[in-house]
């Protein structure tokens, strides 16, 4: 149920992204500002499953990155990698959930010894 909420609202997200007349470099800034504290929020707490993730992911990164200048056709690879090193600057879903469940855990865990 809680990847259908989130799909839900990537979903929605990623359509007001067309909607809205943005330059390259706004719709960027609304993705890394808006969008991706929005949906990432949940994801460490969730503990969803790599397919559901990248469901997730293929319902809006299409429109997204076509909104941020880049062919939906470019390797991921590059979508994924750092901006300093030419890449999109743009997270993984998986990659975002496994890092903040270590967060979690490392809280959790300095928790107990304090």
């Amino acid at each position: 149920m809680q990847a259908e909420k989130i799909t839900e609202k990537a979903r929605s997200l990623a359509d007001a992204f067309t909607k809205c007349h943005l330059s390259r470099r706004d719709a960027y800034m609304l993705y890394q500002t808006v969008f991706r504290p929005t949906i990432e929020y949940t994801l460490p707490q969730a503990f969803l499953s790599d397919k559901q993730l990248e469901n997730i992911q293929k319902t809006s990164s299409s429109k997204i990155l076509q909104k941020c200048g880049f062919n939906s056709k470019t390797a991921r690879e590059i979508i994924y990698g750092p901006a300093n090193l030419g890449g999109g600057g743009f997270a993984p879903l998986k990659a975002v959930a496994g890092t903040g469940q270590v967060v979690n855990f490392l809280k959790y865990w300095l928790s107990l010894i304090h």
